[in-house]
């Protein structure tokens, strides 16, 4: 009898022991597991949350904006230039053709269809105003004198194609919304909208009074010279979308 008690008590003892080693040990194992657990899963999370932030910057700057100069606008289309892209979707983008100057009591030329556009870029000489009223002119006629005619056509292609299809800009935000960023630039500050409206009623010899109806009193004080160095910044920043000069902005 007293052999069973023993054993019994013995039994007691070593469950009590067991039971209190299997406490300990997932006492002191349990919360090595769970913090390896977290470290893994921060770890993972921190991996994810670099992958997004990664993908956001990718997305950024995966976004192209594309500007031509007069130059490439009025080249010959070959291995899918400028002047291709314009062949091919002038007649879509600009239903009614594209129109420079300021009418019906200023000065203005209008384009019908790529191939005037052809004939008529790119300009050269100094910054002028307009002394003539044409439908599809050529390049040499008389009253279209200077780069200003040719830095304002150019920029109304690249701003119009723009908004037009995503097969020319894939940014969200239009070019025409952009603003003028560097110092050195008579239009710093800003948006290219604006200085295109001031610039048509300048060159189209409109007067400052009608230009300040479309465009800030600032810009329409601007020579025509000033207005024709913004734009021929805004053409030339992203040729071909494959490049940035630094003279535009988001804002």
């Amino acid at each position: 009898m007293a052999n069973a008690y023993r054993t019994a008590h013995n039994l007691r003892v070593t469950l009590g022991l067991l039971f209190f080693a299997t406490c300990v040990a997932i006492a002191v194992i349990l919360p090595v597991v769970l913090l390896l657990g977290k470290g893994s899963s921060s770890s993972s999370s921190s991996g994810d949350e670099g992958t997004d932030a990664q993908t956001v910057t990718t997305n950024t700057y995966s976004c192209k904006y594309r500007t031509h100069s007069q130059s490439s606008w009025g080249a010959t289309c070959s291995s899918n230039n400028a002047a291709c892209y314009r062949d091919n979707n002038f007649c879509t983008c600009f239903t009614k053709g594209v129109s420079i100057g300021c009418g019906p009591v200023g000065k203005w030329l209008k384009f019908t269809n790529t191939t005037a556009v052809d004939a008529f870029l790119p300009k050269s000489g100094p910054a002028s105003v307009l002394s003539a009223r044409l439908k599809n002119p050529a390049s040499g006629d008389a009253g279209t004198d200077g780069v200003f005619s040719g830095h304002l056509l150019a920029a109304k292609l690249n701003a119009g194609f723009d908004v037009c299809s995503s097969s020319f800009s894939s940014c969200s935000t239009p070019t025409s919304r952009l603003c003028f960023k560097s110092s050195s630039s008579p239009c710093v500050g800003y948006r290219v909208y604006q200085v295109i409206s001031a610039a048509d009623y300048i060159i189209g010899n409109c007067g400052s009074n009608l230009c300040q109806t479309v465009a800030p009193t600032s810009l329409c004080n601007l020579s025509a010279t000033q207005l024709s160095q913004c734009l021929e910044q805004f053409n030339q920043n992203y040729e071909g979308g494959t490049t940035d000069l630094g003279k535009m902005k988001v804002c």
